[in-house]
């Protein structure tokens, strides 16, 4: 079957893959077709539907369709870590720095953030509610504004609707970030987060992808 992988920058190529065909394979095929340099198979994730597929599952296992689309981005190349440390560790650390990246540039995300996570890696919700002013102390820790620490305390502690206001133009832009197969809940929370820039939104969304898996 035929499917589109895009591209961060915009660009899109067709590629014939199977519905058994291991994402893995998918991902050689990638390096084949556009080359190893631009996309080394062992740096490349493949986001389907806002999800960060797996190299173990198949097309199939993924719901991905003909004339369906995957998104393709490299991962940076990271140093072996001097000690073995436990994965469930550092995927916890990795997914606590992308909320208190996004918490700090826009505090109100807060609450919908916590609620979004709790679906996300119920786990880690789990453990900030069990230590929620150690948690509160790493997030105020990084910030340059004591101001946006309070903010922060105050959504957690009170835990009041957020409101969102936005114009036309940007409930389109909001809906072709979904339409790049993420939740509304995360389109909105990045988009919130990036001033409602579009683009920045949509680079933010899928350099973080990988956080919002299961892992």
């Amino acid at each position: 079957m035929k499917i589109s992988v895009k591209t961060l920058k915009g660009n899109h190529f067709d590629l014939q893959v199977a519905e058994d065909e291991l994402v893995s394979s998918v991902k050689r095929k990638i390096e084949g077709s556009q080359g190893k340099d631009a996309f080394p198979c062992a740096q490349q994730l493949l986001i389907h539907q806002g999800k960060v597929l797996k190299d173990e599952t198949t097309m199939a296992d993924n719901k991905v369709a003909e004339n369906g689309f995957l998104v393709v981005m490299l991962t940076k190349t990271k140093a072996a870590p001097a000690s073995g440390g436990a994965p469930a560790s550092s995927s916890g650390s990795a997914q606590f720095q992308a909320l208190r990246t996004m918490v700090q540039a826009n505090p109100q995300i807060l609450q919908p953030m916590l609620q979004e996570l709790g679906k996300q890696n119920p786990a880690l919700l789990r453990l900030i509610n069990e230590n929620q002013a150690e948690f509160l102390r790493l997030i105020n820790e990084a910030g340059a504004e004591g101001a946006e620490g309070g903010d922060a305390l105050g959504q957690l502690a009170g835990g009041y609707p957020q409101s969102v206001n936005v114009t036309p133009e940007e409930r389109e832009a909001i809906e072709r970030l979904e339409g790049m197969g993420f939740s509304r809940a995360l389109v909105i929370e990045a988009f919130l987060a990036c001033d409602k820039n579009e683009q920045l939104a949509a680079n933010y969304l899928l350099e973080n992808a990988n956080e919002y898996d299961d892992l």
